[in-house]
């Protein structure tokens, strides 16, 4: 079950990002994250994350934000956050909660979707090839402004 989360669930998904943030060797500061997600979960036109439960657990969550860029056609989006626990992974939930953001991204106009993957994420990497995803030729890169 994938459902849209509000900012009830501000803890549940600060929780299950400073388990993905272990995962994969991201420092996790909670006061920034909290902040983040206060913004996100108060402001449908920033993006949205839905939480992904499992028996009524919630077992990981995926969160997309909204941004334009002329070259993909203007208005994109980007999976910012895909994660499901280990114990829940390979049943198929990851994969749904990405048909959900396809679903959602198309309902809002969004031309192109993005993602990241963490060097080394071979799994990732296989998975995300399969559903359509491509490199580019760019490194990412990040400048702190506040």
């Amino acid at each position: 079950m994938i459902e849209p989360a509000g900012p009830d669930d501000l803890e549940t998904l600060a929780e299950l990002i400073a388990a993905y943030y272990a995962h994969d060797a991201i420092p996790f500061d909670g006061v920034r994250i909290r902040r983040g997600l206060a913004q996100l979960l108060g402001d449908a036109t920033l993006g949205r994350a839905w939480l992904i439960r499992q028996d009524g657990l919630a077992v990981g969550y995926v969160m997309v934000g909204f941004g334009c860029d002329v070259e993909f056609g203007g208005r994109d989006a980007t999976v910012t956050d895909l994660f499901v626990r280990e114990a829940w992974r390979g049943k198929g939930l990851g994969r749904a909660a990405l048909d959900r953001v396809e679903e959602y991204c198309r309902a809002k106009g969004v031309a192109a979707l993005h993602l990241q993957v963490v060097d080394g994420n071979e799994r990732a990497l296989a998975i995300y090839a399969k559903r359509g995803f491509k490199a580019h030729r760019r490194t990412p890169m990040t400048k702190w402004l506040g």
